[in-house]
């Protein structure tokens, strides 16, 4: 009994430390002094998450058919589509921007670039408001309830009993 509980404890001894040395045994960054460059981790974060347009694209056709628009609704929606692509595009451009930077810049340019992109997508959301409010004064009391659930802006349910 004891004798097998030794083995038991030298296996998983023999196991945790082959583990040890397989993470000890990754590749370093070339020159060895700095973290690895994250730019292929933003890559293909990108390539999982896909264009930023083709995701509002595939977003929006979902809500304007969850919305089911009256033909009076039209011209509404259309302006705001064409602004929520329009700020779509805009993201990928500010991300592909940031990608470019990467690693290569100091601190306070990295700092100043985030600034500079936060500033412009404030800008962005400042001009596309009146799209989205001459929208939303148009929807029904029904449609305004799927509007605030599935939106700009709305989040899907978290955590338990979601």
């Amino acid at each position: 009994m004891l004798r097998s509980s030794a083995l038991k404890a030298g296996a998983a001894s023999l196991f945790a430390l082959g583990l040890a040395g397989a993470a000890l045994a990754a590749p370093a960054c070339p020159d060895g002094a700095r973290p690895c460059d994250r730019s292929a981790a933003r890559a293909q974060h990108a390539r999982m998450n896909g264009d930023p347009a083709d995701h509002a694209a595939r977003h929006l056709e979902r809500l304007k058919t969850e919305l089911k628009l009256q033909p009076t609704q039209e011209a509404a929606w259309s302006a705001f589509a064409t602004q929520a692509l329009e700020q779509a595009k805009a993201a990928r451009a500010e991300r592909d921007e940031m990608d470019k930077l990467g690693n290569s810049a100091t601190a306070p340019d990295r700092l100043a670039a985030h600034i500079s992109a936060l500033k412009r997508r404030t800008a962005t959301l400042e001009a596309s408001q009146p799209a989205m409010t001459a929208l939303y004064a148009s929807l029904s009391t029904e449609q305004r309830a799927v509007f605030d659930r599935q939106g700009p802006g709305a989040r899907p349910p978290r955590g338990p009993g979601r």
